[in-house]
């Protein structure tokens, strides 16, 4: 089966933003980590911010086809299984039988660390399927709401913006916008949305590219605003990316480069799984500052990525 070799890019492009933006916000490291606070923080809360609603975006094009040729019960079998095995593979790290009941099941129910992502797209994925056969306006109306609401309560938290020491805490608590409904439904429907109608078919390729540099020159602008106001804080939600994201991935998609592997997904997936493992390991014995921390980071998740698809082939369900 021919695939667009361009996407396949896109995906490992995508992954290495997410792995130094975890540098930047987990150890204080990474490649970027020595420009100018600012403009570290421009490309980090900013432009690499672009990876999670990229990814879903990817996920939910593909996902139309789950659902036009009847496999949505083997989709929602494996993505679940993933998460499930990934979860495991990380308990080491989150599950303490000391811990209270409550805190353990908020972890199985939100995913640790980065693997809320999973947790994310099989919402998503569900409701989609739910809402398979709704128009496209409405569904359109449904993710600018849902995207809105979601931007209400990550800015409405981060910036304090509620008078109740109580409501404040619950608009700062992250799943509470990081979640399958804020984040993973919008940008995994638009994905779905993409797909189903053909857009990078009917959407001229000038109108993709200047819609990418107004929604690149948003993002910019809205990074340095909350930089200026509130120093180095970190956002997932951020207004613009729901005009470059797409806009992107719509260039990507008309940008015809035909592969018959799908090697270079799988490796991008198993580089997005593996990747915080090394970062936690690295810390125990390595201070992030050392200049080798980094690049020991990339290239230890690389070549495990590239483990983890060789091993793919022979267990199903690692990625």
């Amino acid at each position: 089966m021919k695939r667009n070799f361009a996407i396949d890019l896109f995906k490992i492009i995508l992954v290495l933003m997410v792995i130094e933006l975890h540098l930047n916000v987990s150890s204080n490291s990474g490649f970027l980590h020595h420009l100018p606070k600012e403009l570290n923080y421009i490309f980090v809360d900013g432009i690499f911010r672009i990876a999670v609603p990229g990814f879903l975006l990817i996920n939910g094009y593909f996902f139309y086809q789950a659902i036009k040729t009847n496999r949505y019960k083997n989709w929602l079998i494996r993505v679940t299984l993933i998460y499930i095995i990934w979860m495991i593979l990380y308990s080491y790290f989150w599950f303490d039988p000391l811990k209270p009941p409550k805190e353990i099941l908020k972890t199985i129910l939100f995913g640790y660390w980065h693997l809320w992502y999973l947790n994310a797209v099989i919402g998503a994925g569900i409701l989609t399927y739910m809402f398979r056969n709704w128009s496209a306006k409405s569904l359109l109306t449904l993710i600018v709401i849902l995207f809105i609401s979601g931007l209400f309560v990550e800015y409405g938290g981060t910036y304090h913006l509620a008078n109740s020491q109580k409501i404040d805490t619950m608009l700062n608590w992250t799943p509470g916008h990081r979640n399958f409904l804020f984040l993973g439904f919008v940008f995994f429907n638009l994905g779905f949305l993409m797909n189903r109608h053909h857009i990078s078919d009917i959407f001229k390729k000038s109108y993709s590219y200047w819609l990418a540099l107004l929604g690149l020159a948003l993002l910019v602008l809205e990074a340095h605003i909350n930089y200026t106001n509130l120093g180095n804080v970190h956002f997932d939600n951020l207004a613009s990316l729901l005009i470059l994201t797409p806009a992107l991935f719509v260039i990507i998609l008309q940008t015809h480069i035909t592969s018959n592997s799908k090697n270079l997904s799988l490796l991008a997936t198993a580089i997005y799984l593996i990747h915080p493992l090394f970062i936690m390991i690295y810390k125990n014995f390595m201070q992030p500052d050392n200049t080798l921390f980094t690049p020991m980071v990339y290239l230890s998740a690389i070549i495990a990525g590239v483990i983890l698809v060789k091993l793919n082939q022979k267990f199903k369900y690692l990625l």
